[in-house]
């Protein structure tokens, strides 16, 4: 029997067709060939199997030699936390930063090409996907308001696969190049359909981006017409599967499992209640299916330190809107600003309208359930480290101004240390050097602005003032999100849930705010700054 194109497994069926009667047989041939028609008619990529004695060209040899690889990344944690929702967005903001170096980085080595290539066909090639490059690259830019990518570091991962890059650029063939870039566009499009997302999930917008594309217009006829031999699609099969594998070590790197399961188990104890076995019963499973991997005895003792978290837990009764209770219901009754009352009581209880319509915003609200597009939090993420850093400036020169009050001297001493070690600790965890290729977006130019015109025109302690909103708002944001570790957010209300500003603040304000003119200018300053950062948080998503 003729063995048809596109026929599952290319298995030879003759021998059963010969045992079947006639009709039978006719019958059974006629579906069988409606079945490998429709096969090779689909031909959707997740059911493509290429048989290596009828390959139809180097194109598609080249995938199926790598298929195993593409299969292997699948399989990360990074993806798998994507699909599942749960991946925490700052690991996303790192991936997605260390991807707009890369594509800025081989957009440059393209430009090269393109200059520097003889062979028609080769240099048509390589000027298209140039422009193409720089064209998305600068869209990328643009979306998130960079200037550039001077300011990144490369993960080792990165560094490696960019090394690797220009490794081929330089001493190979220029066909290799071509070949070295085809890994990146076939698996992210593979990748991008296989993940079962929908728009619900905080990552769909990354497999929407990268779900369409058509790599093959590109690169079928070019590597056809110049890898004939064996020897040369031997080397280019050596060159795809090596890069391919720099593609699934930069998902690697993307997300350390046991940092993950450390934030889990960490995590589940900052909830909205006491921990139960019941909780532990939903827990352990969940980190059991992140955890397959994990030597069996490691898991025993991961397993039974949560445990020990959980009946801790169970034994203190620690409700956090206890503490909450505690931190907030003072300042919430206090009432007008007129009031006699503490002064740092008074600023937030006379701005707290600015507070709930902050919390009800897209942005925030869309945290909270889960489904803001990771992009805008990329986005956000980058202008609020350039915020970071901003100030941290401004507060050393806060601390060489000649200050005569030692109290105030030592606070801004004292918020300058905390501040600089805090950017330090933000430009460390997303591969920064510093933030001059970040542009502000207008809410955060005028926030910057404003925070500059009180430094230079109002007394030191309107600066103190100044800083107060953002401390404040977002402690008690992050307190009142209502999110779980399964959100992709947790990350962002993990981390900015606790702190104690009062500490820092009262006592200050106290001492050098005491006429009724003080206050009313304090209030304003407070008040303005406020709505800053509830501009900062409304421009970051457009309903």
């Amino acid at each position: 029997m003729k063995l048809y194109k596109g026929q599952p497994g290319g298995l030879d069926l003759t021998p059963i067709l010969l045992k079947a009667r006639t009709g039978k047989r006719f019958w059974f041939e006629t579906c069988w060939l409606a079945v490998s028609l429709l096969s090779v008619c689909s031909s959707h990529p997740s059911q493509h199997m290429l048989l290596k004695e009828e390959a139809a060209d180097v194109y598609d040899e080249l995938w199926a030699a790598s298929e195993d690889i593409a299969q292997m990344t699948l399989k990360l944690p990074f993806l798998e936390h994507m699909q599942s929702g749960d991946l925490q967005a700052d690991d996303y903001v790192n991936f997605m930063i260390q991807d707009i170096n890369y594509l800025l980085k081989v957009t440059d080595m393209l430009k090269e090409m393109s200059q520097k290539v003889k062979q028609e066909d080769i240099k048509k090639f390589m000027k298209n996907r140039f422009e193409s490059y720089k064209k998305f690259g600068e869209m990328m830019l643009k979306q998130f308001n960079l200037k550039g990518v001077s300011e990144i570091k490369p993960i080792p991962a990165m560094e490696k696969y960019l090394s690797d890059y220009r490794t081929i650029m330089e001493k190979e063939e220029p066909i290799y190049f071509a070949v070295s870039l085809l890994p990146c566009s076939r698996l992210w499009l593979w990748l991008a359909n296989q993940l079962k997302e929908t728009y619900c999930n905080a990552y769909f917008i990354w497999k929407k981006n990268n779900m369409h594309g058509n790599p093959e217009k590109h690169y079928r006829n070019l590597l056809n017409a110049n890898l004939k031999t064996n020897d040369q699609i031997q080397r280019a099969v050596e060159i795809f599967r090596q890069q391919m594998q720099n593609e699934h070590n930069f998902f690697a790197a993307s997300l350390d499992e046991k940092v993950h399961l450390f934030r889990l188990s960490t995590s589940v104890i900052l909830q909205k209640q006491p921990l139960s076995v019941s909780l532990y019963d939903t827990t352990v499973p969940r980190l059991r299916r992140c955890s397959a991997k994990m030597e069996s005895g490691k898991w025993f003792w991961f397993e039974s330190c949560l445990m020990a978290v959980c009946l801790l837990s169970m034994s203190s009764g620690l409700l956090l809107d206890d503490a909450h209770g505690v931190l907030y219901s003072s300042s919430q009754k206090k009432g007008s600003f007129g009031v006699d009352t503490d002064i740092y009581d008074r600023l937030w209880s006379s701005n707290f309208d600015i507070a709930v319509q902050t919390l009800k915003l897209p942005f925030l609200n869309h945290m909270k359930h889960g489904d803001l597009q990771s992009d805008y939090y990329v986005n956000f993420m980058i202008q609020d480290i350039n915020y970071l850093l901003e100030v941290t400036d401004m507060l050393e020169e806060m601390t060489n101004k000649p200050i005569a009050d030692e109290d105030m001297k030592e606070f801004f001493q004292g918020r300058y240390k905390s501040y600089k070690e805090f950017s330090e600790l933000m430009l460390d965890q997303f591969n920064l050097k510093g933030v001059s290729e970040i542009k502000p977006i207008p809410a955060m130019e005028k926030y910057l602005s404003d925070y500059r015109t009180i430094m230079e025109k109002e007394e030191p302690i309107y600066f103190a003032v100044s800083l107060l909103p953002c401390s404040r708002l977002w402690l008690w944001l992050a307190n009142h999100l209502d999110i779980s570790y399964g959100n992709a957010y947790f990350i962002w209300k993990k981390n900015n849930m606790h702190g104690d500003p009062e500490e820092h603040y009262r006592k200050l304000l106290d001492n050098h705010l005491t006429t009724k003119d003080q206050k009313k200018r304090a209030n304003e300053i407070f008040r303005q700054q406020m709505q800053n950062e509830h501009n900062f948080f409304a421009a970051s998503l457009d309903e």
